[in-house]
């Protein structure tokens, strides 16, 4: 881009005879942008936004660029746009992109006044990039800025605060009465999601006619206002993701309960077949709609089942290229209408593992729900262990007076 030039100050004779300096812009945006500085505080300018245009962020952080004076005047806004872009990356999983704004600028994860929206279409609010990625459950990405951060210990200059401290802080505000206190509190929420819920819509799955169900199968966005069973999948959507976006703590026990409650239920009646691919694509594919995206990229990984550490972060199924385990226009595709994702790996559009659309014997819709729950398992174990690494830094350095 090129730079704007500084304007010229130049004499000019007044009326009397008397010389006066006269500032003569180089050109006439930056004489715009110099009134309208000159009348308001930038920051606060409405003048400014309605000339920079639509994309407000992105066109300060150029202006900042064009000079020095421009780059101060702008660096409030420019540390929002940092911020607001690492909270993004937070929320979609993007740990590279992520790691390079924590390196340059690791004084962000101290600011709490951001917004985001995750790939499900939760807003992200009043957490700060470190605390977004613990409520989420991506201790990959709270492993990352724990690491990067604790090299920055080896000069002193380049930080204001201590790592340590300020990540044992941090979690401590999440967890107030510890990380089993709140996890019990997901199962107790999971149970009664499995009692009242999960019992509700496969009694009424059960009681449609199979010509309803058919209906729902083939046309999974339709509404049927005269179908029981149309009414209450569509409110089953809109009551799940009113209890998801409520929750400020991913809770993964929703979708544990979806998957036993569907293998308990449908485990070994064929008789079933067309009630239990409903009940997998629509229930257990839409609880599947909410998973953060380090749980969708740990789903997505083409290692077969799915996996307790992340090795990509991916969002596309190897094995199935057409399945995007990823926003599209802001919606998940048909996640959770036409498809769910099995966790002994693999896309099914049908409940069986591996995707077929035949009926089969000997208990073959059961399906393995160990790994998902070893997956919560680890990233429980794996943010108890920071959390204990964080506090034992922490009471090390000021035992020692640091």
């Amino acid at each position: 881009m090129q730079r704007l030039k500084m304007p010229n100050n130049t004499n000019k004779m007044n009326a009397n005879g008397a010389a006066t300096t006269v500032l003569k812009p180089a050109n006439n945006n930056l004489a715009a942008i110099a009134g309208t500085l000159a009348s308001m505080r930038f920051l606060e300018s409405q003048n400014l936004k309605a000339y920079l245009g639509k994309d407000y962020n992105k066109s300060v952080v150029a202006f900042s660029e064009t000079c020095n004076a421009a780059r101060n005047i702008s660096s409030e806004v420019r540390k929002k746009h940092a911020l607001q872009s690492l909270l993004k990356a937070v929320a979609e999983g993007d740990e590279e992109f992520a790691k390079k704004i924590v390196t340059s600028r690791p004084e962000l994860i101290l600011v709490s006044a951001g917004t985001a929206t995750d790939l499900s279409g939760r807003e992200i609010n009043g957490l700060t990039p470190l605390q977004a990625a613990i409520c989420a459950g991506d201790v990959d990405m709270v492993s990352m800025i724990t690491a990067v951060l604790q090299q920055k210990l080896e000069d002193r200059k380049t930080l204001c605060f201590d790592p340590g401290i300020e990540i044992h802080r941090q979690v401590a505000a999440i967890y107030p009465d510890g990380i089993d206190a709140v996890d019990a509190q997901q199962q107790t929420k999971a149970q009664e999601f499995n009692n009242s819920v999960l019992l509700n819509i496969l009694n009424i799955i059960n009681a449609a006619t199979e010509q309803q169900v058919e209906f729902e199968l083939n046309n999974p966005r339709e509404n049927n206002p005269d179908s029981p069973l149309n009414v209450s999948l569509h409110n089953f959507r809109a009551q799940f993701t009113t209890t998801s976006n409520e929750e400020t703590i991913f809770n993964p026990y929703y979708l544990l309960a979806a998957l036993e409650f569907y293998s308990d239920q449908y485990g070994a009646d064929n008789d079933t077949w067309n009630r239990a691919d409903l009940f997998w694509r629509q229930i257990v594919g839409y609880v599947q709609r909410y998973l953060p995206a380090c749980y969708l990229q740990a789903q997505a990984d083409d290692d077969f089942p799915i996996r307790e550490t992340l090795t990509r972060r991916v969002f596309s199924v190897e094995h199935n290229p057409h399945a995007q385990l990823r926003l599209v226009d802001g919606d998940l595709d048909d996640l959770g209408y036409r498809w769910a994702y099995n966790t002994c790996g693999g896309i099914t559009r049908g409940p069986r593992p591996g995707g077929s659309l035949e009926p089969q014997t000997d208990n073959s819709l059961r399906i393995n729900t160990t790994r998902f729950r070893n997956l919560i398992l680890t990233k429980k174990s794996a943010l108890e262990n920071l959390s204990s690494l964080a506090e034992a830094a922490t009471s090390s350095r000021l035992s020692l007076g640091q």
